[in-house]
């Protein structure tokens, strides 16, 4: 077997393997959510953006950002010593899905600003993470309360994406049937272009599931939405059904390859 003799989890690998940008699973990720939940009467958009085998379980759709710190396959103790590698903001929007008859969440677009979180979860998972500037409220130090408000703003290279605002009305989640914080599992599809065979694509379904899932300090209220970003047209007209805040704490743990295979061109 041939090797290249460097050590590593991933690029840039060395001889000493240490300056990687993420390391071996698991990854601890745990930081501050707002989330804006959209329904679509009119499910075209969710089908538009799904690979074949995709189906979507409902015209849910998840707008979510976090401000997280994560070990990226180190530990705390890492993260907590490295803030400028560690924090970030993230941005997704989510959509609820169908695979063989397991439902779970896929993500269509993804933004961030971070060079790890984008090699971690687009090289290693197959999310579409792309660069973007992501600004959130904190919680108050006095914590949240009602007449609080918590806003995201998302742009990508001086153009805006999308913004959002929970105006925070009472404490506990969304009492919305369907709209629990449960930490859903995770379906991506990872494609890899063979650049020395133009036109051909080796692509990885897979599923992520995420461990020692743990929220908490909720509120919700109602929320407004607006979306600038041409890929983003579509869900104008959803139904907006309400925004929470909350903090968050989990592992990624990987994922399990359900199907692989290769695409030609169109």
């Amino acid at each position: 077997m041939k090797t290249t003799g460097l050590k590593g989890y991933s690029q840039p690998r060395d001889r000493t393997g240490q300056y990687a940008l993420w390391h071996g699973i698991p990854w601890v990720f745990q930081g501050n959510t707002v989330t804006v939940f959209l329904e679509l009467e009119d499910q075209d958009w969710i089908r538009n953006v799904l690979p074949n085998g995709f189906s979507p379980h409902s015209g849910l759709v998840r707008l979510t950002s976090h401000y997280m710190t994560c070990t990226f396959g180190r530990d705390l103790d890492w993260a907590y010593r490295n803030p400028n590698l560690s924090q970030f903001h993230e941005a997704v929007v989510a959509c609820e899905v169908e695979y063989e008859g397991r439902v779970g969440h896929y993500d269509p677009y993804c933004w961030t600003y971070n060079d790890a979180e984008m090699a971690e979860a687009r090289e290693g998972l197959g999310w579409p993470m792309r660069y973007g500037e992501i600004s959130q409220t904190n919680p108050p130090i006095k914590g949240w309360s009602a007449g609080c408000n918590a806003a995201v703003v998302v742009s990508r290279y001086n153009r805006a994406v999308y913004e959002m605002n929970v105006s925070l009305e009472s404490e506990g989640d969304l009492p919305a049937a369907g709209l629990a914080a449960e930490h859903p599992d995770f379906f991506a599809c990872r494609m890899l272009p063979r650049m020395w065979e133009p036109g051909v694509t080796d692509v990885h379904i897979t599923v992520a599931e995420m461990g020692e899932f743990q929220v908490g300090d909720f509120w919700h209220g109602p929320a407004t939405v607006e979306f600038t970003a041409p890929e983003l047209e579509g869900l104008k007209d959803a139904k907006v059904l309400g925004g929470r805040v909350n903090w968050h704490y989990f592992e990624k743990t990987g994922a399990k390859l359900i199907d692989h295979f290769v695409e030609g061109e169109g």
